[in-house]
């Protein structure tokens, strides 16, 4: 069996898999609604969120719990090389980045907007906001090139899971 699917027969890599995808997620929306007015929002933003946005930040969070379990899975084993272990981390943050900035919801803005300028945010917003399932997926496929790295999708036999 490959590695990512005997991660979510094991208890304490599935529990962990499932706690960082879920504060993943949870932590997103959370921004996203308090960049657009707050808690009493959240409803609005799930209205106005396209449906594939949401089933792309649904992946997003549940590949980021894959990547981030499996690299602490290859931290206490030593199961991979040091500089697999390094580009995987830097696709994987880079991919967990893109996402956390990219604004699903159409009428939201990225938090990177308050940060920037006023009229450099403005353009970058509008780029993001047009761009966004494009960027989403871009994010996916780094974080699946960093599991890869990392050799999730390889045959696990077995010794390597405690």
């Amino acid at each position: 069996m490959i590695k990512i699917l005997r991660m979510l027969n094991h208890g304490r890599d599935l529990a962990t898999i499932l706690f960082s995808a879920s504060l993943m997620f949870l932590v997103y929306v959370l921004l996203q609604a308090f960049a657009v007015g707050g808690l009493q929002n959240l409803d609005i933003w799930f209205e106005i969120l396209p449906k594939n946005n949401l089933v792309l930040l649904l992946i997003t969070s549940f590949l980021f719990g894959f990547l981030l379990t499996l690299q602490i899975h290859t931290f206490r084993h030593h199961s991979c090389s040091l500089k697999h272990h390094s580009i995987s981390s830097t696709s994987g943050g880079l991919g967990a980045l893109i996402a956390f900035i990219i604004p699903a919801c159409p009428a939201c803005i990225s938090l990177v907007a308050f940060i920037l300028p006023a009229a450099t945010a403005l353009s970058f917003v509008a780029f993001l906001v047009k761009f966004n399932s494009e960027l989403l997926i871009f994010s996916i496929l780094l974080m699946l090139f960093g599991i890869y790295l990392l050799g999730g999708f390889k045959e696990d036999l077995g010794d390597e899971i405690e």
